[in-house]
């Protein structure tokens, strides 16, 4: 996954979604920037690991298909 939010494009992690889960795995140098995380349902500011782990529901199915349809990908 990359980001804009700087000057430049950075990697912001990787990004792993199976069917039991989705798995966001933060970049070293993202960290070392301080540039924002990315959060589903946790506020940003308290979260201190390189990575979240979130149970895929349907709220998450459903909001990869809105992104993917918003971006034309259906």
């Amino acid at each position: 996954m990359w980001t804009a939010i700087g000057a430049v494009p950075q990697k912001m992690g990787t990004l792993v979604l199976s069917d039991e889960r989705m798995v966001m795995t933060y970049d070293e140098d993202y960290l070392a920037s301080d540039l924002p995380r990315m959060s589903l349902i946790n506020d940003v500011a308290t979260e201190t690991t390189p990575f979240f782990e979130y149970p895929v529901t349907e709220r998450i199915i459903f909001a990869i298909n809105f992104f993917a349809f918003l971006r034309n990908e259906n």
